[in-house]
């Protein structure tokens, strides 16, 4: 049941290119009668702890944000952020070869091009010093490597 609700979820989000536009208010209700009605989990998280009200108002949030996104991209982030509140393993998106737009991760100019439109490229914290291998830094700690 699981597989099947997951491969159902996989091709109505990826059925068109990663840019093109998605009605994700249809898909996210879609995907929450999915949850509702299938999903033990939803069963055990929500019906039996009482979280009606939460697990509501964490729906509503990804609605609101549903009706904001423009591409299947950003509609992939709010159906992931709508599945984060069960918490189960069982219940996720997981990217198929056909969501990127190269045949293999050999064609390095086609994944090197991919990445750099897609992934948010963070700069490191602090600075490197001369002599230092690394400088890496975990609020509220600095480690240094020597060499």
């Amino acid at each position: 049941m699981v597989k099947t609700l997951t491969l159902l979820l996989l091709i109505t989000i990826t059925s068109a290119n990663s840019q093109t536009k998605c009605d994700c208010v249809e898909i996210l209700n879609y995907v929450s009668s999915q949850i509702e009605s299938n999903s033990a989990s939803y069963a055990h998280q929500v019906i039996e702890y009482g979280k009606k009200i939460d697990y509501s108002t964490h729906k509503k949030s990804a609605l609101n944000l549903a009706k904001k996104t423009a591409t299947e991209k950003e509609c992939l982030g709010v159906i992931q952020f709508y599945l984060s509140y069960l918490r189960d393993n069982h219940q996720k998106l997981e990217i198929t070869n056909s969501y990127y737009p190269f045949k293999t991760f050999e064609d390095g100019v086609a994944v090197r091009k991919f990445i750099t439109q897609n992934l948010e490229n963070f700069k490191i914290k602090g600075t490197t010093d001369k002599g230092i291998l690394g400088t890496w830094c975990f609020d509220p700690y600095k480690t240094r490597v020597l060499f």
